[in-house]
């Protein structure tokens, strides 16, 4: 342990572990942006494609991430209209949960990285969504997504 105290770089880690609990999220900010992603799962999963809408700027960006790495990108019109026809093309609706969150912000930007699994149709998938969220005024959006499955 005196090893890794000794030196400028010993006293930098000092001044950051005494300093670090100044840097947490604010426990009600943190608990917005939980229900925030909680709320963008809950919308989806319910087939409440309007107020899933209201969750994103008009100018989010989305992204796909396929397993080989490729990224594609989507307009945010074309992608909500996928999410509609996906969720209205049977009585059973695909339901997604989040099962973890990561949640980094400054002020008014969050980035939250958010494992899921989704079932329904005689599937289970998994997959991760990575969040810019940008507060305007009192509200949360989204930015930007990206997203894949495992």
């Amino acid at each position: 342990m005196k090893l890794f105290f000794r030196g400028f770089s010993g006293y930098i880690f000092l001044i950051i572990l005494i300093l670090f609990p100044f840097f947490n999220l604010p426990a009600d900010e943190k608990k917005e942006i939980e229900d925030f992603i909680d709320n963008y799962f809950k919308t989806w999963s319910k087939g409440d494609i309007q107020s899933y809408s209201n969750l994103f700027f008009p100018t989010a960006v989305i992204q796909f991430r396929e397993k080989s790495g490729k990224v594609f990108t989507e307009n945010i019109n074309n992608f909500l209209e996928g999410q509609r026809i996906s969720q209205s093309n049977s009585t059973d609706l695909l339901t997604e949960i989040p099962t973890s969150k990561k949640i980094d912000t400054g002020k008014d930007v969050s980035f939250a990285r958010v494992t899921w699994k989704m079932t329904g149709r005689g599937k289970l998938v998994t997959g991760w969504d990575y969040f810019i969220l940008i507060k305007n005024k009192d509200t949360w959006k989204i930015q930007y997504l990206l997203f894949s499955n495992d």
